[in-house]
């Protein structure tokens, strides 16, 4: 058993990272795309012997809980250092650093079920090894100039979503033709804020990208006189060695007057990720359920989903559900030859204030896409002490789609 491999059993693993992307073709159905060509992090020494990269990337790829943060990074040609990160009950992440392969560890720190835990097998690497712990957000590592380090690009396995972050959404712009853009580098970056603030009276700061691990997302739907009509990036996943964007387009109603120039834009940043990118509009696919349920308290304690496709099944779940309730009411009456159930339960909170939403339903890909988000108090709200366990629950068109469940909280 690979030393890495035994590894997950004391530390489990985390998820996504990066790469470049490359020019997908447009079809009549799917807005023009443009990308362009990012950078490495670091360079190797010319006289250093190539290091077998594709293990490593093998085994990170193939990392569980691996949804949150998943790094590789080449120190001299000679190791490599492993950050990653996801949202297991324990162990939820983990730092090593390698020798040659993935068989050779030298030092890791995790947290464990015992507690935080980090030990070395060669104590002569513990110094680096701590220097890029403590330094995992820095392009180099916080080792400086003496050392040649390198962030390995790669793609994540297929099924893994993207955590993306909102940089600007449907507002004005200067940019007033239909297109699906991929950045991945400072340069190309810096011509499309320019381009797309130009009309602005005092254009707002560029906000800073770290493009050797970063890449920005940038859709506009090209119609200036319409600020009615949004665009909403709702997904970043992969699927078939492709980084797919999927996005919906809403009408909105409002009594206010359009602003001049605003129009439906959004640009993001993401994880780098390599391989050709492909925008996808799901708006037509999206399914309109019927809210059964929308408590705050669930008999259902611990964090969960499920799809509920007969009567007895759905019997079962209610029961559980409403279980801590003195008088629980009758299970909503569902008709299961043409419905289904879809729930999400956040389970046990700390206090009052969170909230669970069911945002969309959509088909893509052969999948059937429920996109949730759980939502944490802020600093300055007021909320009762008590424990709370939020649920949602929705009746939709019954289909024989696989289902994904998808945590939408760290979409933003």
């Amino acid at each position: 058993m690979p030393a890495w491999t035994r590894l997950l059993g004391l530390f489990p693993a985390a998820m996504l990272l990066s790469a470049c992307s490359a020019n997908t073709p447009s079809t009549p159905s799917t807005p023009p795309q443009q990308s362009l060509q990012g950078f490495a992090v670091g360079e190797p020494s010319p006289a250093a012997a190539a290091l077998d990269n594709l293990p490593f990337v093998a085994m990170a790829r193939s990392a569980p809980c691996s949804e949150v943060r998943n790094h590789l990074y080449v120190i001299d040609q000679k190791q490599v250092f492993w950050d990653r990160a996801g949202n297991c009950a324990d162990n939820a992440y983990a730092q090593v650093l390698f020798g040659a392969n993935p068989n050779t560890v030298l030092c890791t720190s995790a947290d464990t079920i015992a507690g935080p835990r980090t030990t070395c097998t060669d104590e002569n690497a513990r110094a680096l090894f701590e220097t890029a712990r403590q330094n995992a957000g820095k392009a180099d590592l916080g080792l400086g100039a003496s050392h040649a380090v390198k962030a390995l690009s790669f793609l994540p396995a297929d099924g893994s979503s993207l955590p993306f972050k909102t940089l600007e959404r449907n507002s004005q712009t200067a940019i007033h033709s239909v297109r699906n853009l991929t950045i991945t580098d400072a340069a190309g970056w810096a011509g499309l804020w320019a381009e797309h603030t130009k009309t602005r009276a005092a254009a707002p700061a560029m906000p800073n990208i770290d493009f050797g691990k970063s890449m920005v997302i940038a859709l506009f739907n090209g119609e200036p006189d319409n600020c009615y009509k949004t665009v909403n990036i709702l997904r970043v996943g992969v699927a078939g060695g492709k980084v797919v964007v999927e996005y919906a387009e809403d009408q909105i109603q409002t009594l206010m007057a359009c602003s001049p120039g605003n129009s439906g834009l959004q640009l993001a940043v993401t994880e780098r990720a390599e391989g050709p990118v492909e925008f996808v509009n799901v708006s037509a696919q999206r399914l309109h359920g019927a809210v059964l349920e929308a408590s705050d308290h669930s008999g259902i304690a611990s964090a969960q989903t499920a799809l509920v496709k007969d009567a007895q099944a759905w019997d079962t779940l209610w029961a559980r559900h409403s279980a801590d309730q003195k008088q629980p009411p009758a299970a909503p009456a569902v008709d299961f030859s043409s419905n289904m159930v879809v729930a999400v339960f956040a389970g046990n909170q700390p206090g009052g204030c969170y909230t669970l939403n069911i945002e969309n339903v959509y088909r893509n890909g052969g999948a059937l896409n429920v996109l949730y988000r759980i939502t944490a108090p802020g600093r300055e709200m007021i909320c009762k002490e008590d424990a709370s366990a939020p649920a949602q629950m929705l009746a939709i068109a019954r289909s024989t789609d696989n289902v994904r469940f998808v945590d939408a909280s760290a979409f933003n």
